[in-house]
């Protein structure tokens, strides 16, 4: 018997993950994207289904609020990427 008390059940559960961070494995998952590889190629080199690549990318989507793979390729691209500085003589050079 309920009391009317008690909050609604939602369902479908939210889907509010923007807060948070790709797990170490959605970031090995957006890294393969950024290589090229296709959901299959990334399902094998994981040791997994391609559905749960599908999985993977839909979390990703969700956390850092990104509808395409290009999207998803450039976010890693740019986070493996060392920063740039410019040189007192006007040159770039990589910091490390």
């Amino acid at each position: 018997m309920t009391t009317g008390t008690e909050p609604a059940c939602r369902w479908p559960p939210s889907r509010d993950r923007k807060d948070s961070l790709p797990t170490a494995r959605e970031h090995q998952v957006t890294q393969l994207v950024a290589g090229g590889l296709t959901n299959p190629q990334i399902a094998a080199r994981l040791g997994v289904s391609p559905r749960t690549v599908v999985n993977h990318l839909e979390h990703i989507r969700d956390k850092l609020d990104l509808r395409t793979r290009t999207q998803i390729a450039a976010w890693s691209t740019r986070r493996n990427t060392p920063a740039r500085r410019t040189d007192t003589d006007g040159g770039t050079s990589r910091l490390g």
